[in-house]
């Protein structure tokens, strides 16, 4: 059985070199040509102001850096485009070398911006202004990067990679000055759904964290629970902190992170002004709930 199987694998061998002996060169299977393209990068300059302030419009100064990280050879030029809040992109800039740095201010949006579509006396918090870069190649191909709908234009392969350190777009929305770093007491009370969980519910529990300022009214708490999972969750292991998400925008607080069972956590509250006390609560996808009042120290 082995000597057939022996004999019909060099037989079809056979048939193959005879047949592709018999093809024509303009026959044989050809992949085109690809064109080399080219991507850009744009990055925050972190020494400014990363948001743009509701209550100052007019002194805005913010400022991104721009290159094209891949194809730069290939690449004659860059139009940089703003959208305000993915309104129709207008152009802003036009960049023929690299890297270079692109300054954003006021007096330059509202001249280029129509004042139909920006009217800077009624700016609301949330509004964003958000900048690409569409490439022009030497051989005159244009890429752009937002689709008529608003979104980025390269594959999510492109935007997903995770060996380089590359954007597509840079944002700056409308908010207000935030100056919540700091180390906090904070005092939680709340109940977990878990029938295993100990400590249960929990009241006025204290432990401390500290708010990281990461720009534009987003912090990242030291644990974004404050102790409160170690407490319920120390019997399945849970010994340790979880990083947690909090934005300010105007007093408004929000954020939402992943804990270590893969569930989301969903964060709110208010900024107390005089007291700079923050009053939260926080509830995750299991339906656990607490609410958390952190004093400054």
């Amino acid at each position: 059985m082995k000597k057939n199987k022996t004999t019909i694998i060099a037989s079809i061998t056979l048939v193959l070199l005879v047949i592709s002996s018999c093809l024509k060169d303009e026959d044989l299977i050809r992949y085109p040509d690809f064109k080399k393209g080219a991507l850009p990068n744009l990055t925050k300059d972190t020494t400014l102001a990363s948001f743009i302030d509701r209550n100052n419009f007019s002194i805005t100064n913010v400022a991104f850096d721009f290159s094209v990280q891949e194809g730069s050879e290939e690449t004659e030029s860059a139009i940089i485009m703003v959208y305000y809040n993915k309104s129709e992109g207008y152009e802003y800039e036009t960049i023929t070398s690299w890297p270079a740095t692109i300054t954003v201010t006021a007096d330059k949006l509202q001249n280029i911006i129509p004042a139909s579509v920006l009217d800077v006396g009624n700016l609301e918090v949330g509004d964003e202004f958000s900048f690409t870069a569409d490439l022009i190649l030497k051989d005159g191909t244009k890429i752009k990067s937002v689709t008529p709908l608003g979104n980025i234009a390269y594959s999510a392969d492109f935007q997903t990679q995770t060996h380089v350190e590359r954007s597509y777009i840079v944002t700056y929305r409308v908010s207000c000055p935030s100056d919540l770093a700091g180390t906090y007491t904070v005092l939680s009370s709340g109940t977990s759904t878990d029938g295993g969980a100990e400590n249960n519910p929990i009241s006025n529990y204290e432990y401390t964290v500290t708010l990281t300022d990461n720009g534009g009214g987003e912090y990242t708490i030291s644990d974004g629970v404050a102790g409160v999972y170690i407490q319920w969750y120390t019997i399945y292991g849970y010994t340790f902190e979880t990083q947690g998400v909090l934005i300010d925008v105007c007093g408004e607080l929000s954020g939402i992170w992943q804990d270590a069972f893969g569930a989301n956590i969903y964060l709110s509250g208010t900024l107390d002004e005089a007291t700079g006390v923050l009053n939260v609560e926080w509830y995750n996808d299991f339906g656990d709930q607490c609410t958390a009042v952190y004093t400054p120290h």
